[in-house]
């Protein structure tokens, strides 16, 4: 969850990651297409030199705005190390305007982590459920 807001909310922000940037959510949205279906997302982990694959699928990303408060919702079958604070990472760089989504999609095609965005805060990412 991130929260759009000049000031910090005191009473959420163990649960909200609080950035006092205005985002482009519509850059963002069309950012998170590009991750969408099955990819190799070595640039989206921490995870170095394993001989596990890299390779997961996403099924639905939301980007949802309600009252200063910024959901995103990552839907897939499964993530990797750091995997979902990454592409929120990312798409807030797309958001803020430093990346363009075409260069996701260069991002997430050359497999390297140092090219993608950074790692977003802890707070406010929880696991929402488990299908099987």
């Amino acid at each position: 969850m991130h929260k759009h807001n000049k000031f910090r909310d005191v009473f959420n922000r163990k649960y909200t990651y609080h950035l006092a940037d205005k985002l482009n959510l519509t850059e963002m949205r069309n950012a998170s297409q590009v991750l969408i279906g099955s990819h190799d997302f070595q640039s989206f982990t921490n995870i170095r030199n394993s001989d596990k694959s890299t390779i997961r699928t996403i099924n639905y990303i939301n980007i949802i705005e309600k009252d200063d408060i910024l959901v995103i919702e990552v839907n897939g079958n499964g993530f990797l190390w750091n995997m979902v604070r990454i592409i929120v990472g990312t798409l807030i760089e797309v958001g803020k305007g430093s990346l363009k989504p075409i260069e996701v999609e260069k991002i997430l095609n050359e497999e390297k982590r140092w090219e993608a965005g950074p790692l977003a805060q802890a707070k406010g990412l929880f696991l929402r459920d488990v299908s099987y």
